[in-house]
């Protein structure tokens, strides 16, 4: 197994606000942009401060729950 960049992030980019993962209407939640933020903003950080990959095959995903919706 190759090395290992484990992140442990909220799903909730903005606090007290359940974002069930997607980007929000701005207009009911301003700021919510889960989508945005977990598929593009901390990859981009990880890779800005880190040796990771760059290709899908590097990356996985996991924990990221509505809670059974």
């Amino acid at each position: 197994m190759p090395a290992v960049i484990a992140v442990s992030t909220s799903q909730n980019p903005r606090r007290g606000y359940d974002s069930e993962c997607v980007n929000a209407d701005p207009a009911q939640v301003p700021g919510s942009l889960a989508d945005t933020y977990l598929g593009h903003d901390v990859p981009d950080f990880v890779r800005s401060h880190f040796r990771a990959g760059t290709s899908r095959a590097d990356w996985v995903g996991g924990g990221v729950s509505t809670g059974g919706f």
